[in-house]
């Protein structure tokens, strides 16, 4: 059987005992709210640090977007001139068709 003392003794400790539990579950909180706070800070500060482009930089954005629009042109060009021989090809298959019979009345 337990004795008094053993008893006395666990119930005493038991509000110590509790009291490093919840120490122990709020140390992950914690640590997590201060890497966020962590990260959010260094945000900050990247944006705080961001320059303007340099010329050279600026001159090969240029041209890369100058080739972008060349290419498009390009493709709308082609597909443009392909609808045009899709019409050419239809207007020379419906005149064929259209010559094939003749009705001639005397």
């Amino acid at each position: 059987m337990v004795q008094p003392l053993h008893i006395q003794d666990n119930l005493s400790k038991m509000p110590l005992m509790q009291k490093f539990q919840e120490m122990v579950r709020a140390v992950p909180e914690a640590e997590r709210d201060q890497f966020a706070k962590h990260l959010k800070q260094e945000r900050y500060h990247k944006t705080q640090r961001t320059e303007e482009s340099k010329e050279t930089e600026k001159k090969i954005i240029r041209k890369r977007q100058g080739k972008k629009e060349n290419n498009k042109s390009k493709k709308q060009q082609l597909s443009h001139s392909k609808e045009k021989e899709q019409e050419v090809k239809s207007d020379d298959s419906m005149a064929v068709h259209s010559g094939t019979h003749i009705d001639i009345t005397v």
